[in-house]
């Protein structure tokens, strides 16, 4: 009987596992560029020259999937992990709120998986999706 090299036994084993944690990283959470918009203080609306740069995150973990937003002093309705929907189709991922704030709007973002950007869309109070006129990047973190 033939033994095998326990060196190349323990490369197999150990690039065997590097290329299922890798995988289950990519499934497991992904990154996207983000820029949020600040109010301006005299007018209270979103300013295009006032922005902080960050990134928006989904985790999908044991069934559930949860956003996160990290991008300075974020508004209350985009603090902490956020319960959402993620669906895949058609060159784009769709992550949907499940649960805003009480006081807060029904956001979901619109993200092309060819790595060119998105969208971000506000619900409005008639079940009609708007889209943002603010560019927000929405590219993958690399």
């Amino acid at each position: 009987m033939k033994t095998q090299n326990p060196r190349f036994r323990n490369l197999i084993v150990l690039a065997a596992a590097a290329a299922f944690a890798a995988a289950a990283a990519a499934q497991a959470q992904q990154v996207w560029d983000y820029k949020s918009y600040k109010r301006d203080p005299q007018t209270k609306q979103y300013s295009k020259d006032r922005f902080v740069t960050g990134t928006i995150s989904v985790e999908e973990k044991d069934g559930e999937s949860f956003f996160r937003m990290i991008a300075g002093n974020v508004d209350v309705c985009y603090r902490g992990a956020i319960p959402v929907t993620v669906e895949r189709g058609a060159g784009t991922i769709v992550i949907t709120s499940k649960q805003p704030v009480t006081g807060c709007e029904d956001f979901r973002y619109r993200i092309r998986e060819d790595g060119s950007g998105g969208t971000k869309e506000v619900k409005q109070p008639g079940g009609e999706w708007r889209n943002s006129t603010f560019d927000h990047g929405l590219r993958p973190v690399k």
